[in-house]
């Protein structure tokens, strides 16, 4: 990702030195272009600092959370936790709607208190997998 804004920023230079030949309008076209540009490669970085810091800060907490959980953790539940694109995915099978739910409260309790972004959701996809 950084190497994408890299190459965004030389050619965002390349491109100015190049318009120095041009007309002011011509000019104003490729100031325009290089700055929606810089403006994607800048939301790109930006979503893969959150996706990166969620992946290492955010996913193992709440997994912590749901194992340290006495009714979570228990053979007959299998919860794994991952993140992706501001979202927060539980997937796996537990043994009851109950746990399901339950689950799901560790993670938006752990979300509220944490500093994750305010707009991260919560994707359960558990399943019941009743003995």
């Amino acid at each position: 990702m950084i190497m994408k804004t890299i190459i965004l920023a030389t050619c965002a230079l390349m491109l100015c030195l190049a318009g120095c030949t041009e007309t002011k309008e011509e000019s104003t076209a490729v100031g325009d272009k290089i700055g929606e540009a810089v403006g994607e490669a800048a939301e790109a970085t930006a979503d893969f600092a959150t996706d990166a810091t969620m992946s290492a800060t955010v996913t193992p907490a709440i997994k912590a959370a749901i194992i340290a959980d006495p009714d979570l953790n228990d053979p007959k539940n299998e919860i794994d936790v991952s993140s992706k694109d501001r979202k927060v995915y539980l997937t796996g099978h537990v043994a009851s709607p109950a746990m399901t739910a339950r689950a799901e409260e560790i993670a938006a309790g752990w979300l509220e208190k944490s500093s994750a972004p305010s707009d991260v959701e919560i994707v359960n996809e558990l399943k019941v997998v009743e003995d």
